[in-house]
């Protein structure tokens, strides 16, 4: 498969190596930028989602080496997933720079600190910057709902599918007939719709374009996992 520089795609499934220390780096960036140094896990996850997309759009290639997978709640960082949820132990570069999640929330261990973001090059802080500038302000369920129209992501009712590389630069390549704007906008008062059953329900039909049934069952795992 080849993308429109004339290039394969397939060229890119030979994923960079994943670095532990960097990927580090790229969570203390984006925690920097937060209030507080702190945010919910979640938007975490898909905030460097976002920027591996981004980077694959850019310059077909992951800023984290790491691997994409669809889960039930939305496309994931597969090693970047476990290191903020504390499944990865004696992880001693994420350790330095990121304090263990606490409840919902994840925050820099030493917020006051001057980090030096030794392996963070410039295209890799420019997509940090515009991603954090046009998705920081946003709610971790605008978000999650957010990565959940991208094409590359599978529906799945348990588990984990991988995602290629090449079917992120496809996705990425071939756009949508909206758009980020126009999708954020129709969906950033879902957080206040997640306080009626039937609105959420009603909310999610529309963004996710699925079934009732398949609706429903979503709606209620959000329910469930948030304590809605």
């Amino acid at each position: 498969m080849w993308d429109e520089e004339g290039t394969t795609i397939d060229a890119v499934e030979q994923a960079t190596q994943f670095d532990e220390r960097k990927v580090a780096q790229i969570a203390a960036y984006l925690l920097q930028k937060a209030d507080g140094c702190k945010m919910p896990h979640m938007k975490l996850l898909k905030l460097m989602y976002l920027a591996d997309r981004q980077s694959y759009a850019s310059y077909g290639k992951s800023m984290t080496g790491d691997r994409a997978y669809s889960m039930r709640y939305g496309p994931v960082l597969d090693r970047t997933f476990d290191l903020i949820n504390g499944n990865i132990p004696f992880s001693d570069c994420w350790d330095s720079l990121i304090s263990a999640r606490a409840g919902h929330e994840i925050a820099l261990k030493t917020p006051d600190e001057a980090f030096v973001f030794d392996k963070l090059q410039s295209p890799d802080t420019e997509i940090l910057d515009n991603v954090f500038s046009e998705f920081g302000h946003l709610d971790q369920w605008v978000l999650s709902t957010y990565t959940h129209t991208f094409p590359e992501w599978e529906r799945l009712d348990g588990g984990r599918s991988p995602i290629a590389p090449s079917k992120i630069i496809e996705a990425v390549l071939k756009g949508t007939k909206r758009t980020t704007q126009e999708i954020i906008k129709d969906i950033e008062w879902l957080p206040a719709a997640t306080k009626s059953p039937q609105t959420l329900d009603r909310a999610l039909a529309s963004m996710l374009g699925w079934d009732e049934e398949g609706t429903l069952e979503y709606a209620q795992g959000m329910r469930e996992r948030y304590g809605i």
